[in-house]
């Protein structure tokens, strides 16, 4: 008599000799191991990795309705960030052929779902990520989602400017409006 036992340690050897061998389809060893302990786990634990990217893919797009009402969407650990970031780019480069507007809080939602990605994504490969994050942020300032660093310095220039010229004592409008909004008006 054969036991269970014994058919798994030879499954497993079978394993350990074929492991690697081009002739051998890996897969189908791996779930001879699992059909021996349980059969139910076949289908529970084997899958196709492209159908990994494929559902991450399909996760990705169903975020992009929520980001351009302006909704912040957390990226969690453990996403294949790679595939995710190429969806949202792909979507941006779709909206930009079509003419499609993004209101400035979709885009600002879009700006910190792809930086929250690339940080995933560097955690995981940092050299690809780097060179990913300064392919993403220049196309995102060429559309026009992020300021080039000449628009900040402008701006930051022309804050500075607005606040040399007033009069020592008084407050910006923007300063002046959240002091109300606080205190109530005086």
């Amino acid at each position: 008599m054969v036991s269970k036992a014994m058919l798994l340690n030879k499954a497993v050897q079978r394993k350990q000799l074929f492991m690697n061998s081009p002739w051998i389809n890996q897969v189908e060893l791996d779930k001879s191991i699992l059909e021996l302990e349980d059969p139910a786990l076949v289908p529970r634990l084997i899958q196709d990795p492209n159908q990994k990217a494929t559902d991450e893919g399909a996760d990705e797009q169903k975020v992009i309705p929520a980001l351009l009402i302006g909704q912040m969407v957390p990226v969690a650990q453990g996403m294949d960030y790679q595939t995710r970031i190429g969806i949202i780019m792909g979507f941006l480069q779709q909206s930009q052929q079509s003419g499609m507007q993004i209101s400035p809080q979709g885009g600002q939602a879009i700006v910190m779902r792809l930086d929250g990605l690339l940080n995933g994504y560097e955690e995981v490969d940092t050299n690809n990520a780097r060179a990913m994050r300064k392919d993403v942020w220049e196309y995102l300032q060429a559309i026009g989602l992020m300021p080039s660093e000449e628009q900040v310095i402008e701006g930051e220039t022309a804050a500075l400017e607005t606040q040399e010229s007033m009069p020592p004592g008084a407050m910006a409008p923007e300063e002046l409006a959240l002091q109300e909004a606080a205190t109530g008006p005086q």
